[in-house]
């Protein structure tokens, strides 16, 4: 069970056509809960033809307070330009190891 609800992976009826699937790599620079600096992901997702995005991002490290890192984040929505949806879970990690 998901502590945040679903995530509304859900790009409505009829979509079948106009769908790019792709994977890339990212840094995120930000603070959760007092920590502060960068998590490393791994990057899976579907953006339809209307720009609609379901994306997976599987935490692989981090640096600062978040080195060590693991986790996922799952994000819905009209990330570009638009309001998109983040769920998940980050693990911190052991910071200065």
């Amino acid at each position: 069970m998901n502590p945040f609800g679903a995530t509304p992976l859900n790009f409505g009826s009829g979509v079948r056509a106009g769908l790019t699937v792709f994977t890339s790599q990212a840094v995120l620079d930000g603070k959760l809960h007092g920590l502060k600096g960068k998590l490393y992901t791994k990057d899976t997702g579907v953006i339809t033809s209307d720009g609609m995005v379901g994306q997976v991002l599987k935490i692989v490290g981090g640096s600062d307070d978040f080195k060590g890192a693991s986790g996922t984040i799952a994000v819905a929505g009209q990330e570009v330009g638009g309001l998109a949806s983040y769920t998940g879970e980050v693990c911190a990690g052991k910071p200065g190891k």
